[in-house]
């Protein structure tokens, strides 16, 4: 098939097809597009909620680690008694 011949072709479809066409193309690329802005933002999200907890994580570990043994079981609920938590 030449090139005449595909032109040829081309030219029967009706320009309401060439524009349908083309609005599907621009909404497919729209959506394209906010997708991967929702995706990157909510990977933003992850991250940030990561680092919170890490922090908060760091915080109780050095409360723990601060703590004597009497201490600990309390923390635990428990009570110190003769050396032993209970």
């Amino acid at each position: 098939m030449t090139w005449l011949a595909v032109r040829a072709t081309l030219s029967k479809i009706p320009a309401w097809a060439w524009m349908a066409l083309a609005g599907v193309i621009i909404l497919l690329l729209a959506g394209y597009g906010l997708y991967r802005a929702g995706y990157g933002a909510a990977r933003v999200e992850t991250l940030e909620r990561s680092v919170e907890v890490l922090r908060g994580r760091k915080t109780t570990n050095e409360n723990i680690r601060n703590l004597d043994d009497a201490g600990l079981c309390s923390k635990l609920d428990g009570v110190w008694r003769n050396g032993e938590c209970l």
